[in-house]
């Protein structure tokens, strides 16, 4: 049993896509985006030809953000930008 596993932490559409709300922080038109994502990809595809784990992390908020504490102006910003609803297209993994 290997003790290696890759922690993938919100590699999420909302965060990652172009189209997200989130956006990584990346301007939409940032290359860095791709490259990131490239990187990200090239990862993960090593980790599953070598048989180690990746462990995906991911937000998802009830549509109504009724499960957010809204203590933190991080979470009010995602709410007001309706990121990460559970079973809406922006809370998946990356293409999931």
């Amino acid at each position: 049993m290997s003790d290696v596993v890759v922690l993938a932490i919100h590699y999420q559409n909302d965060n990652c896509h172009a189209d997200g709300r989130i956006r990584l922080g990346l301007a939409e038109a940032d290359p860095r985006r791709e490259a990131l994502i490239a990187a990200a990809a090239r990862l993960f595809a090593a980790a599953r030809a070598a048989g180690v784990p990746i462990v995906h992390v991911r937000y998802a908020w009830k549509p109504d953000y009724s499960d957010v504490a809204m203590n933190a102006e991080v979470y009010r910003q995602h709410a007001a930008l309706g990121a990460w609803k559970d079973g809406d297209w922006g809370a998946p993994v990356l293409g999931g």
